[in-house]
């Protein structure tokens, strides 16, 4: 049962609803007569009946009529309401919890070989008992076939727009934004366009000349950019915090962050190192690089439900 709609994005509305005596969230697409089921819906479908992780939201079950309802677990707020709702003091408080729920679900979709592709506050969910990563419309495994210019804007991690091949990596540079906007509550590249985000990338994040060539823009007037060792991000705090330990606590937050949004995609720490382990051997068994990866393949490998292989019987990069 539907209660009230808590978001839309995309070809998708996502309702508050309950399933039992269960909250769950109920994402509702509408059939496309003409072109068929979009890819989004299909990546989406198949990523939630594939993962099993407790900081990715869990799927319920699956309707098919004259729309599609995707009914997942309920995850809570999104990160930017968590925000809004909470003191900064709150928010150093809850921060290594959530910090470490949400690198563990990326840590699972890495070790599997996917990457999330659209990582931002919206797709960060918060309740009492953690953190959830949600939205898997964009989620892909990785190939040398990227589609250019996807995600976010403001999240959007410099190789992207930079139109060469990209990886995981991006996925890191999206949440070192999102960490960054959890404390400030402000977006740290602002625009409406692609030349001027990316221009705010430059002005504010270290860049060097090998960089530049490595993403293939070399042609970019280094006069514009940091050409310095040093970030100019301002601090996560301000005078409302008066206490120096948060204030240190804070600082090494900002460094963790950094850290993040390193310029050069092959400098930038993978998600295990971030959380402290070591890399695994990356899982391609189960998650082919290939174009014509079926999700019915990956049904007979997790024993996805009869139902979810009937509306996922399509290419996954279609």
């Amino acid at each position: 049962k539907k209660s009230r709609k808590l978001g839309t994005g995309g070809s998708g509305t996502v309702y508050l609803g309950t399933l039992g005596d269960d909250k769950v969230a109920i994402k509702t697409y509408n059939l496309e007569t003409i072109n068929g089921v979009r890819p989004e819906i299909l990546r989406e479908t198949a990523i939630l009946a594939w993962a099993n992780h407790p900081n990715l939201i869990g799927l319920r079950e699956i309707k098919i009529s004259e729309n599609i309802q995707i009914i997942m677990d309920y995850g809570g707020q999104c990160l930017r309401e968590f925000y809004n709702d909470t003191s900064l003091m709150q928010r150093i408080i809850k921060y290594e919890k959530i910090h470490n729920d949400i690198c563990a679900g990326i840590a699972y979709l890495h070790e599997h070989n996917i990457f999330h592709r659209d990582i931002k506050p919206s797709n960060i969910l918060v309740n009492v008992d953690g953190a959830k990563l949600c939205d898997f419309g964009l989620t892909k495994p990785v190939s040398s076939l990227m589609t250019p210019n996807v995600g976010t804007l403001n999240y959007r991690a410099p190789e992207i727009f930079a139109g060469i091949d990209y990886g995981v990596a991006a996925d890191i540079w999206s949440l070192g934004c999102c960490f960054y906007e959890y404390f400030t509550k402000s977006l740290l590249f602002r625009g409406q366009s692609e030349i001027v985000v990316l221009s705010s990338i430059m002005k504010l994040v270290p860049t060097d000349h090998a960089g530049l060539v490595h993403l293939q823009l070399d042609i970019v007037n280094l006069e514009n950019c940091n050409n310095t060792k040093y970030y100019r991000i301002a601090s996560l705090y301000d005078e409302s915090l008066t206490h120096i330990e948060h204030r240190k606590t804070l600082d090494r937050i900002k460094q963790q962050i950094e850290h993040m949004l390193i310029f050069d995609p092959r400098s930038r720490p993978n998600i295990f190192s971030i959380i402290g382990k070591p890399t695994p051997v990356i899982n391609r068994s189960q998650v082919h690089i290939s174009t014509n990866y079926r999700i019915d393949d990956l049904a007979k490998l997790h024993q996805i439900k009869p139902d979810v292989v009937i509306l996922a019987s399509y290419v996954f990069d279609k």
